[in-house]
């Protein structure tokens, strides 16, 4: 269930959104229909401009301790890893980033089930003022990097603690039909993010993500949303995901089904975002590529980012273990 916003917030964002549970929700960590799940998600930005971003991000997360009771009820235990390397500018402005994540599901009925979460990362931040130019380095030519910058630089590596937490609700007729309504609050311990002995501590961000998914004979629409504010700054996307389904639907026992996906989303005031892919035995595929409609279009010529995602959600056994629908992220 995919929806698309405008970033214009201090942290990472992919178009795809909804690909990336650990930084959509910590709540939907282990929330699928299956054992295990991992992905990976690589991101290619704003090439046409002097100072592309590169994002990559592997993950892995579990469904743990899952039990069916006899009144078709049941709970579990999410856990998960997540690995996210960006980098940017001439500086190699660069994060690494290590995640850890723990959630718990229960059901208050058949149909109706909560999740809560939290996750914290250790996150390296660093630079290389070695590759950055600075004006009293122009010799009246040209830029001569072994003339000294005279510059009060700060250190260029520097490591926090980031904390974030997250809830979700969801309603779910297994095969048929599926709503959830999340929210979260991240960097909530607000730590501080400086290369200088002054304080930047970032603000908390609030999100906000819904969506659905409803088959509809072979055709399943997944339309989703997402809305976030951090400090001035905000992001909104909105958009969805058709699926065709080439076999029985997309809920038969038959993993071989192939499912086409073809999706339209819009990145307030920033980007329209296409996006077409491919699931095969519980492997997806997704390309999605952005159309710039910001100011920064007359240097982007209307470029934005390619965006790949890759999800695979597998079975200890054969099959899994629950008709139980989880959202198919």
């Amino acid at each position: 269930m995919p929806v698309a916003i405008t970033a214009v917030a201090q942290d990472v964002h992919w178009s795809q959104f909804y690909t990336d549970v650990f930084r959509l929700n910590p709540s939907m960590t282990g929330n699928f229909n299956g054992d295990y799940r991992i992905g990976l998600n690589a991101r290619n930005q704003w090439q046409s401009v002097p100072a592309p971003y590169r994002t990559i991000s592997a993950y892995a997360d579990f469904g743990l301790l899952k039990a069916r009771r006899r009144n078709g009820t049941q709970d579990w235990i999410g856990t998960g890893v997540n690995f996210l390397y960006d980098h940017a500018g001439d500086g190699r402005l660069s994060m690494l980033e290590v995640r850890g994540a723990l959630a718990g599901h229960k059901s208050l009925s058949e149909n109706i089930y909560v999740s809560a979460g939290v996750n914290a990362a250790f996150r390296q931040r660093s630079v290389d003022f070695q590759k950055l130019y600075f004006g009293n380095q122009w010799s009246d030519v040209d830029f001569d990097p072994n003339l000294p910058n005279l510059e009060n630089l700060g250190t260029e590596t520097f490591g926090y603690l980031d904390v974030n937490a997250g809830a979700t609700v969801s309603y779910q007729v297994p095969d048929k039909f599926n709503f959830y309504l999340g929210a979260s609050a991240l960097h909530v311990n607000r730590p501080d993010e400086t290369f200088y002995d002054s304080g930047n501590r970032l603000g908390t961000r609030l999100a906000v993500n819904t969506g659905a998914a409803a088959s509809l004979g072979n055709l399943i629409l997944e339309p989703a949303a997402y809305f976030t504010l951090q400090k001035k700054a905000q992001e909104i996307v909105f958009g969805t995901n058709f699926v065709w389904v080439t076999n029985n639907g997309r809920y038969s026992k038959n993993s071989n089904n192939v499912n086409l996906y073809l999706g339209a989303w819009y990145r307030w005031a920033d980007a329209i975002i296409a996006l077409g892919g491919l699931e095969f035995s519980r492997y997806r595929l997704l390309l999605s590529y952005d159309i710039n409609t910001s100011a920064l279009k007359p240097a982007s010529n209307s470029r934005g980012g390619f965006e790949l995602s890759f999800v695979h959600v597998g079975s200890f056994n054969k099959q899994p273990k629950t008709p139980i629908y989880c959202p198919r992220f």
